[in-house]
């Protein structure tokens, strides 16, 4: 056997920089809709998608202000698959509606949210009318670059909501398993009844607002 050699088992291609990055141009010039797709635009398949914020919210203005000039900067973005293909098991012929589901339960969760806010008397809330979409289809023979892209499109912007205000993509946890703590996203914005349940250590509001500060002070200005 030869020496060990570390280089000779770490895979570099350009071509793969090259698409991931068309990709995620392709993905920036899409275009934008308001939050959630409506029913008339139900389309199949799953693919990657972001969502933006232009709203009063003060915590977020310097990330509203950006995208006044053009839908510039994501608060979040993440992916959406067909159910089984995480596990790379079961084969898909694009005939399922994970993408447009996926953005539909997010605009669930945004009005969970407002709600609260509404009735605890809270007005410096988010909204739904204020967030908006973009998002792109891979048709299912490509489903394994889904992942790549939504790197390479996270790398690139660096979304608030996935770059440490982390939760707003979770769901329900499952029965005995509500010992973890809440996320940042619910305690910044309360109103999924299933995160009050979560017992674990609650993170410090102070924290989360000064991560908020400094991290849309770095990614708006670069």
């Amino acid at each position: 056997m030869e020496p060990f050699n570390v280089s000779k088992h770490t895979f570099q291609s350009g071509s793969i920089r090259e698409l991931l990055l068309e990709a995620a141009d392709y993905f920036d010039s899409s275009p934008v809709y308001e939050l959630p797709p409506s029913k008339a635009m139900r389309f199949k398949g799953g693919g990657v998608y972001a969502i933006y914020y232009k709203g009063a919210f003060s915590y977020y203005a310097p990330l509203a202000t950006r995208n006044a000039q053009g839908f510039l900067t994501p608060l979040y973005v993440g992916k959406a698959v067909a159910p089984g293909a995480r596990m790379g098991l079961v084969e898909h012929d694009g005939n399922h509606t994970s993408l447009y589901s996926r953005l539909r339960q997010h605009a669930g969760s945004i009005q969970k949210a407002h709600d609260y806010g509404v009735k605890n008397g809270v007005e410096d809330t988010i909204k739904l009318s204020d967030f908006y979409c973009r998002f792109m289809v891979i048709p299912e023979e490509f489903a394994g670059l889904t992942g790549p892209v939504e790197s390479a499109i996270i790398r690139r912007h660096k979304p608030l909501w996935n770059a440490g205000l982390d939760g707003f993509g979770n769901h329900t946890p499952g029965k005995r398993r509500f010992d973890q703590s809440k996320s940042p996203w619910d305690v910044l914005h309360p109103g999924r009844e299933w995160a009050d349940k979560c017992r674990g250590p609650v993170p410090e509001k102070t924290g989360i607002l000064s991560f908020i500060e400094s991290h849309l002070a770095k990614t708006i200005s670069s």
